[in-house]
């Protein structure tokens, strides 16, 4: 339902405004969406330079 009203709202943005609203989109994927994964560091890469 959410993902609905958001495309309808979308929709009527002129093209300069959807830039913004996509950027707006990509912070907060950057902030929110993704932060999860920071906590997953792997060290797999250890020792791999002691050649």
């Amino acid at each position: 339902m959410t993902e609905q009203i958001i495309k309808a709202r979308l929709e009527e943005l002129p093209d300069d405004l959807k830039k913004e609203a996509l950027d707006y989109i990509e912070f907060l994927l950057q902030k929110y969406g993704r932060q999860e994964k920071q906590g997953n560091f792997r060290f797999d890469w250890e020792c791999g330079l002691s050649e």
